[in-house]
């Protein structure tokens, strides 16, 4: 192999291992559907091969698709990702919990509480 072919190889090995070692999953589709490219985490789960639904039925995520095109404005393809947002509603709602529990002592306690700045 030449030069310029052994980095573009490098170049090919490289994007393959980020795009593979990415904690949520990604992938690329032609203009029809067609699977292009996905990622480990992607084929583990399929859910790019049903369009306009939630990735999982357990668990709140995240799903996107945009078209992307070459320098000329070709459409090269649809590029997707679905990820986790599970620990964003855990938060909010652990929030929403503590908030509650703040009311209810100040609410339920025998003497006066009070804020005051210091």
């Amino acid at each position: 192999m030449s030069k310029s072919n052994d980095e573009l190889l490098l170049h090919i090995m490289r994007l393959e291992a980020i795009l593979n070692n990415l904690p949520f999953e990604v992938w690329m589709k032609d203009e029809k559907g067609n699977n292009l490219f996905s990622n480990k985490k992607a084929l583990q789960s399929n859910s790019f091969l049903v369009p306009n639904v939630s990735c999982s039925e357990m668990s709140t995520y995240e799903k996107s698709e945009k078209m992307v095109y070459d320098k000329s404005g070709k459409p090269l393809g649809i590029v997707g990702y679905c990820k986790e947002n599970t620990s964003n509603k855990n938060n909010g709602d652990m929030i929403q919990i503590g908030d509650q529990l703040f009311r209810t002592i100040f609410e339920e306690a025998p003497l006066g509480i009070g804020i005051m700045p210091l």
